[in-house]
């Protein structure tokens, strides 16, 4: 499936992973608004988009991809003449006849999706009318993760209405349907027209979107506070109310382990941004009192960090978390078989292979002039972490 779907298409396909794409977008907003590109970001929000796959258009495209007939036949067995019922109140509605849409819980349809949208992504990169974002000599359209469609474009006013005519073409033969009113707009350095916006019923001066769980605002300096203020405030208020349940020392522990850690995990590995110090403290002090059931603590709170064989509770530590997450990107700068479209934007960016930084701390600042602010925190912690363990 990878050698078929373009690297622009991240869901459920082996060694590419949800942040790639968040990576991608934060690069592409950080250049637009560093060139003043007149530019436009649109979310684009199907209409029930698993539902709405047509069969004929699918079996087409996979045809169309080279699939062998033994196989189409398949996959065509599978979706012959479904029936489901609707269960209301404990009673079963007669059989309805399904005309189309991937099951919801078949392992097959991650994949069907994603052959179903490609032509799509495809339509898109290859009109020339349609101007994306350059950078590094590549110009970058469309990111998906299977239903959730990003699409960057320069010169809006004649961009835009292209795009929504692709669109309906597409669905025309597919079944795709846009959800206008849930599609999220970010403009850049433009003003539209009286005339688009009565056309397009957008939200066109949204100050950020959500995109695959996180807050891409067009002021990148708000990157923090957008996205880790609201789940700071939901943690403090589920610690609060776990605090009444009757749990062991243990359970709280796990608590933390399974509910708070998992949230702040995908925001350290999705966002390259910078979390002082008293954020971490706050997190630890609000952990400690629900682990002692806002009693005073009899253990150091550095003690139950550490793993059981040394004496600890092997509590989650979540500055070393961040810290981790903040180090990936270095790791794949330097490994060859790990392909994305944000890691060719971050080695394009400077005359200086950045791999050749990281064995040479002192060539920071030089880099730190040249490149990305994503860029230089990912330095920076890499510094850090070679002075902290001694490693030069």
């Amino acid at each position: 499936m990878p050698l078929l779907i373009d690297e622009d298409q991240t869901g459920f396909l082996k060694n590419r992973q949800t942040q790639d794409n968040i990576m991608r977008a934060l690069h592409l907003v950080e250049q637009i608004n560093k060139r003043k590109i007149s530019s436009v970001v649109l979310s684009l929000d199907a209409q029930k988009a698993f539902d709405s796959v047509g069969w004929e258009f699918l079996l087409l495209v996979m045809k169309r991809f080279g699939f062998s007939e033994e196989f189409i036949h398949c996959i065509q067995a599978l979706y012959s003449s479904p029936t489901a019922r609707i269960k209301v109140n404990g009673s079963l509605s007669n059989s309805i006849i399904l005309q189309r849409g991937c099951r919801q819980g078949c392992p097959a349809s991650p994949t069907l999706f994603n052959l179903f949208i490609e032509p799509l992504a495809q339509m898109i990169r290859q009109e020339s009318n349609l101007n994306g974002i350059i950078v590094g000599g590549d110009e970058y359209k469309v990111s998906l993760y299977a239903d959730d469609v990003l699409v960057t474009l320069r010169d809006p006013g004649s961009s835009v209405p292209l795009l929504m005519k692709m669109l309906k073409t597409y669905g025309e033969y597919s079944g795709y349907v846009l959800n206008i009113h849930k599609t999220q707009v970010m403009i850049f350095n433009y003003t539209p027209t009286q005339e688009l916006i009565q056309k397009y019923s957008f939200n066109w001066h949204s100050p950020h979107i959500k995109y695959l769980g996180v807050n891409i605002p067009k002021n990148l300096s708000l990157l923090f506070d957008i996205n880790y203020k609201d789940i700071s405030q939901k943690i403090y208020n589920n610690l609060d109310g776990w605090d009444l349940l009757p749990l062991d020392f243990g359970g709280r522990i796990r608590a933390v382990k399974m509910n708070i850690l998992p949230k702040l995990l995908y925001l350290f590995l999705s966002l390259p941004v910078e979390i002082p110090h008293k954020q971490f403290r706050d997190w630890n002090k609000h952990i400690s009192r629900f682990i002692w059931g806002k009693k005073r603590p009899r253990v150091r709170f550095a003690t139950l960090l550490l793993p059981g064989d040394r004496g600890g509770m092997a509590l989650p530590s979540l500055r070393d978390y961040y810290v981790s997450a903040q180090l990936r990107p270095p790791v794949f700068w330097c490994n060859p078989s790990y392909v994305a479209k944000w890691k060719n934007i971050e080695l394009s960016l400077t005359d200086t292979p950045i791999q050749s930084v990281l064995g040479r701390i002192d060539k920071e600042k030089e880099i730190f002039q040249t490149t990305s602010k994503w860029v230089n925190l990912s330095l920076k912690v890499w510094a850090d972490t070679v002075k902290h363990f001694q490693l030069h």
